[in-house]
């Protein structure tokens, strides 16, 4: 199956199982029907081009995984697909070459898949162009390797790719000598920031980044590129004041259309305010993966303790339920 069929059966499922998506991904669908209406009309930039989004999707699925699914082919949810799709699919009519998405923002719960997803984003941007810069960027290099090392791994199950591309583990570089591409760890304390020319920015897990530094410097370093990428995926946090947290205002406000901003992909898998963490059946709202990556019987364990537990109840709301808090609910004064 290819990945724009997929996206379509994704679409269908949010289409016809309304208590299991939130209103924000309902909006995420509406805003591609849309968009595949208003491409008919000359006046609209862009289109959907079945066949790029379907090459990145084969491209993608030729990858095994790594850590507890090591040596497991892999294969694209639908969700993954309706993301990736979206991202690569969307182009300028008069420019195949220029993406219509120049910056995405991803909002899902932990294991759901997300580290090996960005991986194969980093690869591609390796691989598809001469000179091409992708920075891996988190707070921390132990964060901002996590990404390099995911796709690191994939790399070395991958016969073909391990032909054109060399993994540096003391530079945290890997790189591509016949087209001088190459993926880097950095991390917001390194000390050369400067003069970096980013294709492909991939920050993971925003809601731990506090200073938004990291952010401005990669994405200002992307201005002379013809069609960037800046990349974001992250579970929640109980920090308002985050990267993740602004981020998730901002993609609210242009999936509601308060902010009209055609070049900003927004994709939020997360429960509603209104959402009761502890029922089951809301969990498929910030768990897509969900049967999946991660078991419900675990969640079932999880939540249990997240009960009983304060400082556990966070974890849960925030990782598992992907809602950010306003502040913590954890008290250490008994009441």
């Amino acid at each position: 199956m290819t990945g724009t069929e997929k996206l379509n059966r994704y679409i269908d499922f949010v289409q016809h199982n309304p208590s299991k998506t939130n209103k924000w991904i309902k909006l995420a669908v509406k805003r591609h029907l849309d968009d595949l209406e208003k491409s008919k009309s000359e006046d609209f930039p862009y289109e959907y081009v079945s066949e790029l989004a379907d090459r990145f999707c084969k491209f993608a699925e030729t990858f095994k995984l790594g850590q507890e699914f090591h040596g497991k082919n892999l294969e694209l949810l639908d969700w993954q697909a309706f993301v990736l799709c979206s991202t690569f699919g969307w182009v300028r009519k008069d420019d195949h070459n220029v993406r219509k998405f120049k910056k995405v923002n991803i909002l899902v719960s932990r294991k759901s898949g997300k580290t090996s997803l960005i991986s194969a984003v980093a690869l591609w941007d390796c691989l598809s162009g001469y000179g091409n810069e992708c920075y891996c960027g988190a707070t921390k290099l132990t964060q901002a390797r996590r990404v390099w090392e995911s796709a690191r791994d994939m790399l070395y199950q991958n016969d073909a790719l391990q032909k054109r591309l060399r993994v540096t583990e003391s530079t945290s570089r890997i790189w591509c000598a016949k087209n001088g591409s190459y993926i880097q760890a950095l991390a917001s304390d390194s000390k050369k920031l400067d003069g970096l020319n980013a294709s492909c920015v991939i920050l993971d897990e925003t809601a731990s980044q506090r200073d938004a530094e990291l952010l401005r410097v990669l994405q200002s370093s992307q201005g002379a590129r013809k069609s960037p990428l800046l990349f974001m995926i992250s579970s929640a946090s109980s920090d308002i004041y985050s990267l993740g947290a602004m981020e998730f205002e901002h993609s609210k406000k242009v999936l509601e259309g308060s902010v009209i901003e055609d070049t900003y992909g927004a994709f939020l898998y997360c429960l509603e305010p209104e959402d009761d963490w502890t029922d089951p059946s809301q969990w498929i709202k910030a768990q897509p993966s969900l049967g999946v990556t991660v078991k419900e019987s675990f969640l079932l364990e999880q939540c249990q303790e997240a009960k009983n537990n304060p400082i556990m109840r966070e974890e849960f709301i925030t990782k598992h339920c992907a809602r950010f808090q306003k502040e913590s609910t954890v008290s250490f004064i008994p009441t």
